[in-house]
């Protein structure tokens, strides 16, 4: 079922991801965090090698389970639009030295709407391939969609970093990035129930 044009939809989004943890791993000061050039590519290789292994063991799941090979498509969207949007989170917070009040809701929703609005091409042309044209009620009801991911994201971030606030013997940059990823599941499981029945539902996959 996997095609050339998945590998390499796969492929440039590995290529990104990689680059873009770069920043991620620098701001939460990781002990092993790549910090040259051949550990950077290293980063980007395994993602290449492993994003490639995954998407042809869901081509072939497949064949069992219909419903896998989009699902794993919009995963792998997920994955890249999710260190998008943590990469540029952390970006806003390393440069401010901002670790926690009002301003990181700002970022997080700057982060979240830059991310969200790349998922949309994404998600439309590569992983639910839907058959109608574009139109301005489509995209609303994207928005709408997504609006509610963002409530919940936003939530769960507001929560657990104003006001739960970060465990002792975790750092601040290691906590947004904590409460980041927690908040980024929840969402990306009501993004995909949404965009697959309400949004993205005319999929040529869905009927074939």
């Amino acid at each position: 079922m996997s095609t050339k044009k998945d590998h390499i939809i796969v492929s440039l989004l590995s290529i990104n991801i990689g680059v873009l943890l770069i920043p991620i791993l620098t701001n939460i000061q990781l002990k092993y965090a790549p910090t040259t050039v051949p550990q950077g590519l290293l980063l980007i290789l395994i993602f290449l090698i492993v994003d490639n292994i995954a998407l042809w063991l869901a081509s072939w799941l497949a064949k069992y389970f219909t419903f896998m090979w989009q699902f794993a498509k919009y995963v792998v969207t997920g994955v890249f639009n999710t260190i998008l949007d943590t990469s540029i989170f952390n970006i806003l917070t390393f440069t401010t030295q901002v670790f926690a009040g009002s301003l990181i809701i700002l970022f997080k929703t700057i982060s979240f709407s830059i991310a969200v609005t790349i998922a949309y091409f994404l998600n439309r042309s590569w992983a639910f391939q839907t058959q109608k044209a574009s139109d301005t009620k489509e995209f609303l009801s994207y928005v709408v969609a997504t609006a509610g991911g963002l409530l919940i994201n936003l939530g769960i971030v507001g929560f657990l970093v104003n006001i739960m606030g970060a465990p002792p013997h975790i750092s601040q940059p290691l906590w947004i990035n904590i409460a980041n990823l927690i908040a980024v599941a929840f969402s990306m499981i009501w993004n995909f129930i949404a965009y697959k029945f309400f949004i993205f539902k005319s999929s040529t996959e869905d009927k074939s």
